[in-house]
């Protein structure tokens, strides 16, 4: 696993306490290496860079698949990382 994104200021900010502002900024500084990582690694033609404020078309033609009539989900990171932390409990308790 690498230790970027399992090491301890993801433990902490997965298990719901602040980062400092220092953390914060590894983490920033830690994700961007990762991405530039990815980057370096996949060929152009394999990797697709997507916002949801883009719609389904790029994703879905990037992949092969019909566009859904559906919207794509709309939500705040926040609440993603709240449903994020309760899923990953509730797997962690058996339900």
């Amino acid at each position: 696993m690498n230790d970027k994104t399992q090491g301890p200021l993801f433990a902490q900010f997965r298990h719901g306490r602040p980062l400092t502002v220092e953390e914060d900024q590894q983490a920033i500084k830690a994700l961007k290496e990762w991405e530039a990582g990815v980057k370096a690694a996949v060929r152009a033609e394999r990797l697709l860079e997507w916002d949801p404020a883009q719609g389904w078309a790029p994703l879905c033609a990037f992949l092969g698949v019909p566009v859904p009539e559906t919207e794509v989900p709309k939500g705040g990171a926040e609440e993603q990382y709240k449903y994020a932390v309760w899923a990953d409990l509730a797997k962690g308790w058996g339900l």
